[in-house]
């Protein structure tokens, strides 16, 4: 976690369940959830790192599998930044895709977006998003 993060937010154990303005969140390792239901009466199940999970194709199958275990009123996928079009190979059980565009947060963020999308381009690719 950031440094200046430590001072506002206490660390924090993600197998612990969160108590958020009355509803129910959990952090979820998806590989410990494979062949059995979870997640029962849980408002949201936050699923991080999915990444992998989505690109490998050896591991797509299974997460999927894991996806559907979860019983949670909504589950949260959270990937990374990595500007390929990997993601959308689970669209198919998606419900809806929220984007974070922190390139207005400052400068710096702007910067290093304009410097892959031009790095992109110039492999002759362009973002997915």
């Amino acid at each position: 976690m950031e440094r200046g993060l430590r001072k506002i937010l206490p660390r924090l154990n993600l197998r612990d369940i969160f108590k958020i303005y009355g509803l129910n969140i959990q952090f979820t390792q998806w590989k410990k959830h494979r062949d059995f239901r979870f997640n029962d009466n849980k408002d949201f199940a936050i699923f991080h790192p999915v990444q992998t999970a989505i690109s490998d194709v050896s591991e797509r199958d299974k997460f999927r599998k894991v996806l559907a275990n979860s019983k949670a009123r909504k589950n949260i996928l959270i990937t990374t930044n990595d500007f390929n079009n990997d993601p959308e190979k689970i669209y198919d059980i998606v419900n809806a895709v929220l984007i974070l565009d922190t390139t207005a947060v400052n400068e710096e963020n702007k910067q290093i977006y304009a410097t892959i999308k031009a790095n992109l381009a110039d492999d002759g690719k362009e973002e997915p998003y």
